[in-house]
């Protein structure tokens, strides 16, 4: 049945003739015409368990049932451009639009302004006293309805132009596409926002936030420009499988069931095992806008599933895989920002340079204040072989004028990472169980330290001073020395010990799975730097690997190396990892074409999530994801969920409830 809605609209304001004449012949009612559509009878239905209360979702209690004259409307419309793209060559034209309702502000019995939103931006709508039609449609309106409006282009007065909002539109036509029931969240009213689980249980209508929209437009734009450089460079796109093996690269897996009792897929934590076929395949240049998923504790920049720009080369070096991601680098912020990043290399510094300058292998250089080490003199006689004093110096003139309580807050907060802070006075030897010797004359009265030992030689991700000076920064307020700072990281030790390191207890070379004391710094397939192979037998803590990680403003978002491409040295440093023959053989597949005549290769791997994030200024990942998780859970579609029991036993599986704690 065909239902018609006329609101003075142009060209609707009459049917069609043709529709007329086939109306007749099949003896179906003549359209009827109305300002409004009438509104469809219901029908009730029983209550179900699904209709919930507050801000979970609420479901409808009756079904519309169309009559003899109204049916639901599946009607077409055109716009002649997005709201937020009318311009001053649209002024004096007829212009057609498609949006949201914003708002609706009444000034009069016959003047009402409407700011009309789409995902491009909004334009302000003037509605005046005079046309029946179109003032009877706003008794229906409601605020995030679909509205379709006909009308004049005009340059807004001077003293009513808002930031950009130059132009508003006369409306003489309009038209109630899609009424909006009252929404469970406002999100653009002047109030401050929901909390977030609320706004993600509703993300498509969080997504229509002018902010989000650009985040994920700005998203696309920069995939786009990472492609450019790709394919101008000869890397060919190639999609890999999700569904792998369980292999122990270092991240807890999701499994995937089959129906052969017993056998699972896991998601793939990285394509990385399938980068390296493609290598040993002659596909000699590699890229892949990847999926990849590891079931990690969550945390403001984690997500279960994230995309990753996954990049392997035959014959690469670090300098020539450097190079192309720097191009990346240049390419990216140019094309979001605007913006276009000195033309020199990005600077590299040393693993153990920046764990001792920062305490971090993914520190933020932009403030300045680095650690500097004590060492002999000021440690008691039996640690200054083994041990050093990390120290930051804060002269009174950065610090400014600290109370007691404020010193005594940061003092609390610092003794949770093992750090001592003191503000210097006339005692030049501070009561410390680790300080031997008086403060240098380069302290002065009034200045702020903060001390921490520490082992000589640093390893993991960060060292306890490393974590104070990070809050440290925030407390100072310090003022950044520019908005975006990449640098590389290398020369990285190949393998960790594995009490400092925090993978999953399953991981190769973790206590439990193997009785190695090592695992790998970074994975298992990096290659040793060529000077230290023979240093792997004996001394396999003192072996840099050829690692490289992209960091930019305190987050790591890339890390690549050069690849083992020889089978017995792969071999080998599974064997140093402490892996038996049984978890050997699971990466049978890899060993085979490493032996089958593969060349030397390597590669790397962007945190698409994570540079969207901090080019943005956002504050979690999630702000730069359509749809992200909330502590490894989507509340909009309430995943992960139940399944029921016929679904279990096609699967063969059986599920054991834990143990209710006391």
């Amino acid at each position: 049945m065909l239902h018609y809605t006329l609101a003075g609209i142009g060209l609707r304001r009459a049917a069609p003739a043709a529709i007329r004449a086939v109306a007749a012949a099949c003896s179906i009612p003549v359209p009827v015409f109305t300002a409004t559509p009438p509104r469809p009878t219901s029908t009730k239905i029983p209550r179900t368990g699904l209709r919930q209360n507050n801000h979970a979702r609420r479901w409808s209690s009756t079904v519309a049932t169309p009559d003899a004259h109204s049916a639901f409307s599946t009607n077409h419309y055109e716009r002649t451009c997005p709201c937020g793209r009318i311009t001053s060559d649209h002024v004096g034209q007829r212009v057609q639009l498609v949006g949201w309702v914003e708002s609706i502000r009444k000034l009069s019995s016959d003047l009402v302004f409407i700011p009309l939103r789409d995902g491009y931006g909004k334009c302000q709508l003037v509605l005046r006293g005079g046309n029946d039609a179109v003032w009877s449609a706003l008794d229906s309106l409601s605020i995030e309805s679909v509205v379709y409006v006909e009308g004049v282009v005009a340059k807004r007065p001077e003293k009513d132009v808002l930031g950009n909002d130059n132009y508003e539109v006369e409306v003489d036509a309009l038209e109630l596409v899609n009424k909006a029931d009252r929404l469970p969240v406002h999100l653009f009213s002047k109030d401050p926002l929901p909390s977030e689980d609320v706004r993600l249980k509703y993300r498509y209508l969080d997504l229509r936030r002018p902010a989000l929209q650009h985040n994920l437009r700005a998203r696309s734009t920069a995939l786009h420009a990472l492609r450019t450089v790709f394919l101008t460079h000869d890397f060919v796109e190639i999609e890999t499988p999700t569904l792998f093996k369980t292999t122990p690269e270092g991240a807890r897996e999701f499994l995937v069931p089959t129906r052969r009792a017993g056998h699972f897929y896991a998601l793939t934590q990285s394509p990385q095992q399938y980068k390296q076929l493609l290598m040993a395949a002659g596909m000699d240049r590699y890229f892949q806008v990847a999926r990849c998923y590891r079931d990690e504790d969550q945390r403001a920049d984690r997500q279960p599933e994230f995309t990753q720009i996954d990049v392997e080369m035959t014959l690469a070096t670090p300098t020539k895989m450097k190079q192309v991601i720097e191009e990346c680098m240049h390419e990216t912020v140019q094309a979001v920002l605007g913006k276009a990043l000195p033309a020199t290399p990005f600077p590299s510094f040393s693993y153990e340079h920046v764990m001792n300058a920062y305490g971090s292998d993914k520190p933020d250089v932009r403030f300045g204040l680095e650690i500097q080490q004590w060492k002999n003199e000021y440690l008691p006689a039996d640690m200054r072989e083994t041990h050093v004093i990390d120290v930051l110096h804060v002269p009174q003139a950065q610090v400014g004028t600290v109370s007691n309580s404020v010193l005594k807050k940061w003092s609390s907060e610092a003794k949770k990472h093992g750090v001592f802070v003191i503000k210097v006075k006339d005692d030049r030897h501070p009561n410390l169980p680790f300080l031997a010797h008086p403060l240098p004359d380069s302290v002065a009265m009034g200045d702020v330290l903060c001390l921490a030992m520490r082992p000589a030689v640093a390893r993991g991700g960060s060292t306890p001073m490393g974590k104070w000076r990070t809050q440290l920064i925030q407390h100072l307020a310090l003022t950044p020395s520019t908005d975006l700072a990449f640098l590389w990281v290398e020369e990285f030790p190949l393998f960790t010990p594995t009490a400092l390191d925090d993978k999953p207890t399953h991981a190769i070379g973790q206590a439990g799975t193997t009785k190695s004391a090592w695992t790998a710094t970074h994975h298992p397939f990096t290659a040793p730097h060529p000077d230290h192979v023979h240093l792997l037998r004996d001394n396999p803590g003192a072996v840099m690997g050829q690692h490289y990680d992209l960091v930019l403003n305190g987050f790591e978002i890339g890390g690549g190396s050069i690849r083992i491409h020889d089978a017995r040295l792969q071999q080998y440093v599974f064997e140093v990892l402490g892996m038996d023959e049984a978890q050997t053989a699971r990466f049978a597949h890899l060993l085979d074409a490493l032996r089958f005549g593969c060349p030397p290769h390597g590669g790397i791997a962007l945190g698409l999530d994570r540079l969207m994030a901090v080019l943005l200024g956002a504050p979690s990942i999630r702000d730069v994801i359509a749809f992200p998780k909330s502590s490894g859970a989507e509340l909009m579609v309430e995943s992960p969920s139940r399944v029921d029991a016929a679904q279990l036993a096609e699967y063969a599986i059986q599920v054991v409830e834990p143990a209710a704690t006391k």
